[in-house]
């Protein structure tokens, strides 16, 4: 009996693992999918605020690393809206691949890192790399991103 409820609860964590890590490749796949239409506003709810960042490492920032914290993901901003043109896609046409990572999970947060995403459009594959989140009350939310480059 003992067995079963532990081999229960493996199966159950395990489950609940997958769920979130789908939950969170979708949310960021989605959002690519998204990119034209995406406004500055929705796309930045898919990454980590400012105060987020505060409320995570008890730290409080100054006006200017704000300032410079929003520069930074207005300039990311513009660099996923300028892949269209670099790469020649239609965000919309995009087909899902894969999407690879390592977990972390320590006493401050929890969360995916070293992570590449995967997709195809037309013939041709995409990987993201560096792709790193955090979970933030039951969401994910996206630190970094790296650039986006065709798969040799």
């Amino acid at each position: 009996m003992r067995k079963s409820i532990t081999l229960l609860l493996l199966i159950t964590i395990a489950f609940s693992s997958c769920n979130q890590q789908e939950k969170t490749n979708k949310q960021i796949f989605n959002m690519l999918k998204n990119m034209n239409q995406l406004t500055f506003e929705e796309f930045s709810k898919n990454f980590i605020s400012m105060e987020e960042t505060e409320a995570l490492t008890g730290k409080t920032f100054a006006p200017y690393e704000k300032n410079s914290f929003d520069a930074a993901l207005k300039e990311e901003f513009a660099a996923f809206k300028a892949y269209k043109d670099e790469y020649e896609i239609t965000w919309e046409n995009i087909v899902y691949i894969d999407f690879k990572f390592s977990e972390y999970n320590n006493e401050k947060a929890s969360g995916y890192e070293d992570g590449i995403l995967t997709f195809k459009y037309e013939d041709v594959f995409y990987e993201f790399s560096k792709i790193s989140t955090v979970k933030i009350k039951s969401n994910y939310k996206i630190i970094e991103m790296g650039r986006l480059y065709k798969k040799d």
